[in-house]
């Protein structure tokens, strides 16, 4: 039986200037904010860009015991420079040699490259451009982390339909991605390093059966479902939310346990599930989303075992956070934990 328990802060009052990823492993946790601008960076100028997305750690956050790094030392800035304003998705990972990679889309003025490469010297250098599909939703593989960041695997949707999976590029050719599932969104997840199973959480859907919510954004049920080395699927297709449908998602693991933050087309959600199909909806706490207000960007992840804060209470497993919308547009952001607890009978795996 799974059993976790939900706690979520108080508004952040700050200036929202884009998308919201937490980042961190072993070393730490930060959360990361996008804001799109002129560009006016010595990177930008220097290659004639115009603009550029500055990817940065946000400082002087707290949350259930855990200090999010915004040290400039460990959580570097990123400056990506861009030819047109538009407003990427991005993705960043941190690999186990320390180092940062990083995943942003490129809008060239009809469709979107995918750009992926690691932090170096204030930028991203980037030895993979993927431009064969108009691609969204980027994520890195998660649950094990890269052995340096130009090793990190990367998936996206293709055309607004397939979810695939690419592996780190070669010398100086891309990498070639793999189908795996139709989706308008999703995460891939490897246990632990050499594993052979990778396990997929999807949104299900496509331009052709999309349906979309009352402000504009795509719908489907989620779904996990896992993959042999040879990357067909295997087993079976567990369904995780069917109703009400999701909209945006993100989402982690941790000892074989996933957390799933979902904004759906009546009201977010919090979720615990495994690989067996076993799920337990989590009740949002008293100083939730605010009256009125619905909630976008959310962002997941689980971080490193320990056995107790300083206070002897539980760790939390998993972190979150997400931006507060109201229709006139965002009011801030909230951050907030899962905690854990034991449950007789479900094994840890990775």
């Amino acid at each position: 039986m799974l059993n976790g328990k939900a706690a979520i802060s108080d508004l952040v009052d700050l200036e929202i200037t884009g998308l919201l990823r937490l980042v961190g492993g072993a070393s730490g946790v930060a959360l990361y904010m996008a804001r799109t601008a002129a560009g006016i960076s010595k990177i930008s100028i220097a290659n004639d860009m115009p603009y550029e997305t500055t990817l940065m750690p946000i400082p002087n956050l707290e949350i259930g015991g855990v200090i999010l790094d915004a040290s400039s030392s460990s959580r570097p800035t990123i400056i990506v420079p861009q030819w047109l304003p538009s407003v990427p998705d991005w993705a960043l990972a941190n690999a186990a040699d320390g180092g940062t990679a990083g995943a942003i889309l490129a809008f060239g003025g009809a469709v979107n490259a995918l750009l992926v490469g690691g932090a170096k010297e204030g930028t991203l250098d980037i030895p993979n451009i993927l431009d064969q599909a108009d691609y969204s939703h980027p994520r890195f593989v998660r649950g094990a982390a890269p052995a340096s960041a130009m090793k990190a695997c990367t998936t996206a949707v293709a055309d607004g339909e397939t979810l695939m999976l690419f592996p780190s590029a070669t010398g100086n050719r891309p990498a070639k991605g793999v189908k795996l599932v139709p989706a308008v969104s999703g995460a891939v997840f490897q246990y632990a390093p050499g594993d052979t199973t990778l396990w997929a959480v999807y949104q299900e859907g496509g331009r052709q059966a999309a349906m979309l919510s009352s402000h504009g954004v795509a719908l489907g049920s989620v779904k996990l479902v896992s993959f042999d080395e040879s990357l067909e699927s295997v087993g079976y297709i567990v369904p995780i939310v069917d109703e009400p449908i999701v909209a945006e998602f993100d989402v982690d693991v941790r000892d074989g346990v996933y957390f799933l933050l979902a904004t759906t087309d009546a009201a977010p959600q919090l979720m615990l599930f495994d690989d067996t199909g076993a799920t337990e909806k989590l009740d949002w706490p008293v100083n939730g989303l605010g009256e009125g207000c619905r909630m976008t960007s959310p962002t997941v992840l689980a971080i490193p075992a320990a056995s107790t804060l300083d206070n002897q209470a539980p760790a939390p497993a998993f972190l979150f956070a997400f931006i507060e919308m109201t229709d006139k547009g965002p009011v801030g952001l909230r951050l907030g934990t899962i905690t854990l607890a034991p449950a007789d009978g479900h094994p840890p795996k990775g």
